[in-house]
């Protein structure tokens, strides 16, 4: 790099406050080290179940909704939280956490409305509401229809909660904002909050993905020799292995 694009780099690297963001990820590694080896763990295994879901439906068609909204841009959302949530923005790293969280959902939807989705993609259809148009019809007509009872409430509870920070509200509830100012800080309870947040995601959308799209997953998990299998079993719980043949 030229010098002179050293200087104006580290003049935008002032201006812009960044200094605040680099000293929070530094105190959130200092403070929460178990937890930040944790968060890589998550994340490798997270990356395993969508690269697992790219060779199910992305290998043959590119343009295929599970593809495009969980194998890709899921991925940039789990790790723009991850980025956020180390660098003090809380909030910010939970509206991507939303985002993780309802695209597996928005791809069930929309791999039996491919019409619809292509018009959406271009604009020239609105996004369907995810509570009456994309849960019902997960609950109705997807491999999900068999744990209506006891997920659904679940899952429209964990959405309605990630809502709020994208609203900017229940702001005071959570307390997220307790010991900031203007600029990012790291915040103890905050990250906790966020953190917990990120493995009950990871969890619920492993789990819902493994019962959608299972005897594909189960193909590709055959052939593979990295421990693949392991990885994505390891987001779920002893309740939820009993339930499921990964």
């Amino acid at each position: 790099m030229k010098k002179e694009d050293e200087r104006e780099y580290e003049g935008v690297h002032s201006r812009l406050d960044f200094f605040w963001s680099d000293y929070s990820r530094f105190q959130t590694f200092l403070n929460r080290k178990d937890r930040v080896r944790e968060v890589l763990r998550i994340r490798d295994a997270f990356n395993s179940l969508r690269y697992v879901l790219f060779e199910c439906f992305g290998v043959k068609d590119t343009h295929h909704p599970v593809y495009e909204l969980v194998s890709l841009e899921s991925e940039l959302d789990f790790d723009a939280s991850i980025l956020l949530a180390f660098g003090g923005y809380y909030k910010q790293a939970l509206m991507c956490l939303r985002n993780v969280f309802e695209l597996p959902y928005c791809a069930m939807y929309y791999d039996n409305h491919r019409e619809e989705y292509s018009l959406w993609k271009k604009g020239q259809r609105r996004s369907p509401s995810f509570s009456k148009n994309i849960l019902e019809f997960v609950f109705k007509e997807t491999n999900l229809r068999e744990h209506k009872d006891r997920w659904k409430p679940k899952i429209k509870s964990q959405y309605t909660y990630l809502s709020q920070f994208v609203h900017t509200s229940a702001i005071d509830k959570t307390e997220l904002w307790k010991g900031r100012d203007n600029v990012p800080r790291f915040l103890p309870r905050s990250f906790d909050r966020w953190f917990d947040d990120l493995k009950n995601v990871s969890r619920i959308v492993t789990l819902s993905s493994i019962v959608q799209w299972g005897q594909p997953m189960r193909f590709v998990l055959r052939k593979d020799k990295s421990g693949m299998r392991n990885e994505i079993a390891s987001l779920l719980e002893e309740e939820d292995l009993k339930d499921l043949d990964l």
